[in-house]
């Protein structure tokens, strides 16, 4: 079941039935006013002006909270519930920052499953050029926590591994909720990709073209020709400020710090 988009169309659908409350509010006010200004004055007596007139459509009621209104297929405490929550006592706004961190948490009890059950970890040039994002994120990620801990099972006490898992929390949960860019992601996995198979040159200027805001792609999978590299110049453009963040350029050294640490145990 997805929970976040089940969300995401109650919310709107609220808010759909929110605005056409208003819309009819505003057409009985009109109508309202309509009949006031053409009301016979006291000396008329035409039959008409006495005659009731049609009654209009019952109101719906003014919601004095978007949630307030229950809608299909379930409530918000319909939704608590699946997560054995009790809404009661909670506000309505409690029940929602609630219900967000029970997706969240939910999804990512969903992503380590998957990362656990994957069995195969190796990215191809192919699985680059088709740029399924989730499967090269999932693969990254696997990739560079094995090689974290090969890292300590050899050197436990090493304060560059140290440093290099304070780093890379960011990078692992910009992988596990989908928070790379593109571009980004396609430079990762081009390096992870040369890693895999020991060609610590390739890794290594991946990562500078990736450092420098460029897309590292796999030799043989971009053309040279005048279109791509038209297109590889609009992406420089678009990634050049990659470094201006303190958070991403700390990870970014740590990968260079692993493809170092890789290189020398393989020696």
């Amino acid at each position: 079941m997805d929970f976040s988009s089940l969300i995401g169309h109650e919310i709107e659908a609220r808010q759909r039935d929110a605005g056409e409350s208003t819309r009819r509010r505003r057409s009985r006010k009109r109508r309202s006013s309509t009949t006031e200004e053409g009301k016979p004055t006291d000396g008329d007596n035409d039959e008409t002006s006495t005659a009731p007139s049609a009654p209009d459509a019952a109101p719906a009621p003014a919601p004095t909270d978007l949630l307030d209104i229950p809608r299909e297929p379930q409530s918000i405490d319909e939704q608590l519930q699946v997560f054995d929550e009790d809404p009661t006592g909670l506000s309505e706004a409690a029940k929602i920052d609630r219900l967000h961190y029970l997706v969240r948490q939910e999804k990512y009890k969903q992503f380590l499953a998957a990362e656990a059950s994957a069995t195969a970890t190796a990215i191809t040039s192919t699985d680059i050029a088709h740029g399924d994002h989730q499967r090269l994120a999932l693969r990254v990620r696997k990739f560079l926590k094995s090689t974290v801990l090969q890292w300590q099972a050899i050197e436990p006490e090493s304060p560059l591994l140290k440093t290099v898992k304070i780093d890379f929390v960011k990078l692992f949960y910009k992988l596990r909720a989908h928070k790379l860019s593109p571009d980004v992601l396609t430079s990762l996995a081009t390096v992870v990709h040369y890693l895999q198979r020991h060609d610590y040159h390739g890794a290594t200027e991946s990562y500078y073209q990736m450092s420098i805001g460029n897309v590292a792609w796999p030799i043989g999978i971009r053309d040279v020709g005048i279109h791509a590299r038209s297109n590889d110049d609009k992406t420089t453009k678009a990634m050049a400020n990659i470094m201006a963040s303190d958070t991403t350029r700390r990870w970014m050294v740590s990968v260079k710090r692993v493809i170092t640490w890789c290189e020398t145990v393989t020696k």
